[in-house]
C-alpha cells in the first residue's frame, strides 16, 4: 500500500517541528498574562489597569522569547532547527 503523504511532506514537518514551540510560547504568554489581568481586574474592581499591565508584561516576555530564538537561529550552522529547552 502506498503512503498517502509523499516523504518530503514527512521531512518538511520534521524540520519545522523544532520551531513549533516558539509560536505555542508566544501566544500563551500573551494570552495567559492578558487573562491575568483580566481576571485580576475583575477580583480588585481595577479595570482596565491591570489587563493594560498584563498585557505589557506578555509582549514583553513575547520579545524575550523571540530575541532568544533569534539568538539560537543565529548560532546554528548546520542549518537543522533548534532542540526545544527542558
Amino acid at each position: 500500500m502506498a503512503d498517502p503523504k509523499p516523504s518530503h511532506w514527512n521531512d518538511g514537518i520534521r524540520s519545522g517541528a523544532g520551531y513549533m514551540h516558539i509560536g505555542i510560547q508566544s501566544a500563551l504568554n500573551v494570552v495567559l498574562f492578558t487573562g491575568g489581568g483580566i481576571l485580576a481586574d475583575r477580583w480588585l474592581d481595577t479595570s482596565p489597569w491591570l489587563t493594560v499591565i498584563g498585557a505589557l508584561i506578555g509582549v514583553v516576555g513575547l520579545f524575550a522569547i523571540l530575541f532568544r530564538a533569534a539568538q539560537t537561529l543565529g548560532n546554528t550552522t548546520n542549518g537543522e532547527p533548534p532542540r526545544p529547552r527542558t
